[in-house]
């Protein structure tokens, strides 16, 4: 995804930035910058289109890889021309599917209330609905810190099976799971153990004090089911309001 000495001197040269800065932009794996070090993210987007987009079969987290590279979200030396807050997914599906809600909890900040599973309304309403409801809807979760470094991670709500409303572990499809892994279900909780095995991770999750089941945002995608709809999401839309309504 990324060569870090391409970013390390981008940012020092062009940037201004210290050597100690330019260092500090990327962790260094022995294997590089790859989608297997760093691409949960682009993986579960390229879930996302596989699981929704009417030609979605096509999608690997490769794939997606290329296209966003091609069209200048991120390159290698680390250079960003997208167009600001332009949705991949979006693109990538020419419009079909979309990112419909997006809520971060910052988790590890000392002001932020612990999130999870079973009062974060968007999951919660996502996971009441009947299945045909949901069937063009797919929830994406983010665990750990916040800010999108190597201490967090993305996974994919289970959409055959996201578990009672009110069960705080949850059935999810994760890049971080071990290809010869038979387990299934795989859960939150499953996750959380597996990218905890790196040390860095573990101490990052320590020193902020971040638990397990913990959540640090949630993604809704929808898909347009028509263009007479009035509105994307209508049904996930209804069934948060009325969980609101009865609070």
């Amino acid at each position: 995804m990324w060569d870090r000495g391409k970013v390390m001197e981008v940012h020092r040269r062009y940037n201004g930035k210290s050597a100690a800065q330019a260092k500090s932009l990327l962790r260094a794996f022995r294997a590089g910058n790859t989608i297997g070090n760093e691409g949960c993210l682009i993986t579960c987007l390229a879930m996302v289109l596989r699981l929704l987009a009417a030609k979605g079969n096509g999608w690997t987290p490769k794939k997606l890889n290329h296209f966003a590279q091609d069209r200048l979200y991120y390159t290698p030396a680390g250079l960003s021309m997208a167009t600001l807050y332009a949705d991949l997914v979006c693109e990538a599906s020419n419009g079909e599917i979309q990112l419909l809600l997006k809520e971060e909890y910052l988790s590890g900040e000392t002001a932020w209330p612990r999130t999870t599973a079973s009062i974060c309304v968007p999951l919660r309403a996502y996971r009441g609905m009947s299945p045909r409801s949901r069937e063009d809807l797919i929830l994406m979760l983010k665990t750990g810190t916040y800010d999108d470094t190597v201490a967090s991670h993305f996974v994919v709500v289970d959409p055959l099976d996201p578990g009672p409303v009110d069960a705080d572990d949850v059935a999810v499809l994760d890049p971080a799971q071990p290809l010869g892994s038979s387990k299934r279900p795989w859960f939150l909780s499953d996750s959380s153990r597996r990218i905890c095995e790196d040390a860095k991770i573990r101490a990052e999750w320590r020193r902020t004090g971040i638990l397990d089941l913990q959540l640090a945002g949630v993604w809704v995608f929808a898909r347009w089911v028509s263009s007479k709809e009035a509105v994307l999401g209508g049904p996930f839309l209804k069934a948060v309001a009325s969980l609101l309504s009865a609070s």
